[in-house]
């Protein structure tokens, strides 16, 4: 009996003629997908090395994220800017530099030092100048200021009869024309000489270049090097000092119109007295009015004119009306500088 049988056939009996599912599944062609798919895998197999043949250092740098050249000026620039806008938010008249080399750009303790001590020269200087151009007239100014507040006492008038009324009034107006003469020749400015023409045209430029520092720090940005900011400090005091030594001048010229004035209302008063008396006045009236004309405003001039044009109590007019608003407009900047850079100067480290 054969071991062969239906269910276990010989091996060399073929089998029918059909195709195996397995095998015809086998020779279908990929898709396009498939196939580009199957390539990029093969691709990434063969470049790609095993664990143990890549150093650690090269995997970690391989997977270490790189920017390339255009994010890292990207990012410089915008690291620039963000710096740009921190020092327009400062509260300051002038550009302050914040780069890291702001350390080199601060005034040592020997340059501050040295700023006070050559500061203090210049007003020395100043002050030794302007006395010795100037000194002359401002003692003038001061003496002639007390004998006009005693010229009064000197020279009372007497109302007890028409004759001492009439020869008091006629001593009082010719000494009083002739004090008021002296000043007026003492004063005369019409005709200046060079050397006071040439510290008129040094202050002028003094002020109009300071002027110009100010306009050039509040407008300008990481300009102010210590060298800049010596000599700003510098021409202020120059400025500060000739300005307040030449108010100083004026004030005593104001107060010796003002003394000449007080004069001529005194010897109105006298009119007062007179009045009830039975004393001839026409001679008191000449001189009242002679006086008012001349010298009293609106008809009279002053009696000291700055450069031969400007009186001087129109000069203080104008100063007490205008000065507060020039000023503030002249210190704000100074003051918003300072009070910036000594924040600025104050911080250890700068970002």
């Amino acid at each position: 009996m054969s071991r062969f049988t239906p269910e276990n056939p010989s091996p060399l009996v073929r089998g029918p003629l059909t195709r195996s599912k397995d095998r015809v599944r086998s020779k279908t062609p990929l898709t396009p997908l498939q196939h580009l798919k199957k390539k990029f895998e093969e691709e990434l197999q063969f470049k790609v090395k095993k664990d143990d043949e890549i150093s650690p250092i090269l995997y970690n740098l391989r997977n270490t994220p790189v920017k390339t050249l255009k994010e890292k000026q990207k990012v410089l620039a915008r690291k620039h800017e963000e710096v740009r806008k921190r020092s327009d938010n400062v509260k300051v008249g002038g550009g302050v530099s914040l780069w890291p080399e702001m350390e080199n750009m601060r005034l040592r303790h020997e340059e501050i030092l040295q700023l006070i001590f050559t500061s203090l020269l210049l007003v020395l200087l100043l002050a030794i100048a302007f006395y010795k151009f100037h000194g002359s007239s401002l003692s003038s100014l001061i003496s002639y200021t007390e004998e006009i507040h005693k010229f009064s006492m000197i020279h009372p008038v007497d109302t007890r009869n028409n004759n001492s009324l009439k020869m008091t009034l006629l001593v009082w107006h010719k000494n009083y024309r002739i004090l008021i003469r002296k000043i007026e020749r003492e004063f005369d400015m019409t005709r200046l000489s060079p050397p006071y023409q040439m510290f008129l045209l040094l202050y002028i430029s003094a002020i109009l270049l300071l002027v110009y520092f100010l306009i050039d720090n509040v407008f300008s940005k990481n300009k102010l090097s210590p060298r800049r900011i010596k000599n700003w400090v510098r021409l202020l005091i120059l400025v500060t000092t000739w300005s307040v030594l030449i108010s100083y001048w004026l004030i005593w010229a104001y107060r010796l119109e003002q003394s000449v004035h007080h004069n001529i209302i005194l010897i109105t008063d006298v009119l007062g007295d007179v009045i009830d008396k039975d004393l001839d006045v026409e001679v008191l009236n000449n001189v009242i009015f002679y006086w008012r004309t001349r010298l009293l405003p609106p008809s009279g001039r002053s009696l000291i004119l700055i450069l031969g044009v400007l009186p001087v109590s129109d000069v203080i007019h104008y100063l007490q009306y205008y000065s507060l608003p020039i000023l503030t407009v002249i210190l704000t900047p100074i003051v918003k500088l300072i009070l910036a850079l000594s924040q600025i100067y104050s911080w250890k480290k700068i970002i």
